[in-house]
């Protein structure tokens, strides 16, 4: 009997957030502009006032959970040390419940 191995989709997509360097919006937007395929001034639009306020910012959208590591590892230059976090791409982690440590 041949058997054969059935793969399942991610049941959710994920994207990563993190905070952007002040310095580095030209760098940001410019990687914006190629890897989403946007122009400069929809880049602007949507993110500067996210940037500017040191909200979190949402760089990767609609990645497989298992691609999420890797990402998160190897985050751009532009991104401030230590500030990624991986959340469903639907959500905001900004403008989530805040819980202490332990919860």
């Amino acid at each position: 009997m041949n058997e054969t191995m059935i793969y399942l989709d991610d049941p959710a997509y994920f994207g990563i957030w993190g905070k952007i360097k002040i310095d580095q919006i030209p760098m940001f937007r410019t990687w914006l502009c190629s890897e989403h395929n946007i122009s400069k001034l929809t880049a602007h639009q949507a993110f500067t006032q996210y940037v500017k306020h040191g909200e979190l910012t949402q760089i990767y959208v609609d990645y497989g959970w298992l691609e999420i590591p890797h990402l998160l590892k190897n985050m751009p230059d532009f991104v401030e040390p230590d500030t990624s976090v991986a959340a469903v791409s639907t959500i905001n982690p900004s403008r989530s419940a805040k819980f202490c440590s332990e919860h």
